[in-house]
């Protein structure tokens, strides 16, 4: 009987164990090409005979140097992630294309942002990101953003170093302007009511500072009996002081959604 030698043996054992890592290693290792793809799924909608939606995808440069293509390449991955394009009838990629696509873009994209921080003194060209959009609407519309956030539905902010503020990453695309025109309508709507106004009243009230009765049927509930009680140190000939029943000044909250 031969004897196997243990270099044979090695040998034998270690090389389909090693050829099958290797070629893991070549498919991880291979790059989906942005142009390939672009060219067999986009460009015949949007390329050299037509730019639907004003659109061209076939002049895009392999690197992204300024925010412009920053911008297109950003709206190509929200399309894909959203299955919007390419639209039905047309060539579809399968499933492992689109998600190694959309994961190669968004490198590209993040590689992009980082390099285009600096902006050689001058400002970028931001936009709010979602907290400041939020607080800006209430601010504006006199809306309770705590109880409705306008900005609930809007992309994941792309964080840069910690922040979600930093210009590079504050990129508007087709896809957040729709929640832009959404949300916008929606403000309006809560922020404006159309009808009569409401008829002005004037109370005047003498101390002490509570109504009861029947003095008190038409009036606001922040004037209710017991809601406030005035603890004089004299007899009523004048004013020293107030306090809520709960044992601090203070007025019912504004309940009601607001608007202008």
């Amino acid at each position: 009987m031969n004897v196997p030698s243990i270099s044979s043996y090695v040998m034998k054992q270690i090389l389909p164990v090693l050829s099958g890592w290797l070629m893991s290693c070549l498919v991880l290792s291979a790059k989906p090409d942005p142009n390939d793809f672009l060219k067999s799924y986009c460009t015949d909608c949007h390329g050299t005979k037509k730019q639907k939606a004003d659109r061209r995808f076939d002049m895009l440069p392999d690197r992204i140097t300024n925010l412009e293509h920053l911008m297109v390449y950003q709206e190509i991955v929200d399309q894909l992630n959203l299955g919007n394009m390419p639209p039905e009838g047309k060539p579809q990629p399968s499933i492992k294309e689109r998600s190694l696509m959309v994961a190669h873009l968004t490198r590209r994209l993040a590689t992009a942002r980082a390099e285009l921080q600096t902006s050689e003194g001058h400002s970028e060209l931001r936009r709010l990101n979602s907290w400041e959009y939020q607080h800006t609407i209430g601010d504006l519309l006199g809306l309770n953003v705590a109880i409705w956030n306008p900005a609930e539905n809007f992309p994941a902010e792309v964080n840069i170093d910690g922040f979600d503020n930093n210009g590079a990453g504050l990129i508007t695309s087709g896809r957040l302007m729709d929640h832009y025109f959404i949300a916008a309508e929606e403000a309006i709507r809560r922020a404006t009511q159309f009808g009569n106004r409401p008829s002005s009243r004037k109370y005047r009230q003498q101390s002490p500072f509570y109504f009861s009765g029947q003095d008190s049927k038409d009036l606001p509930k922040l004037f209710k009996v017991d809601r406030f009680r005035f603890i004089p140190e004299a007899p009523f000939t004048d004013l020293y002081g107030r306090h809520y029943r709960g044992g601090h000044i203070g007025f019912l909250p504004l309940l009601h959604e607001g608007g202008v």
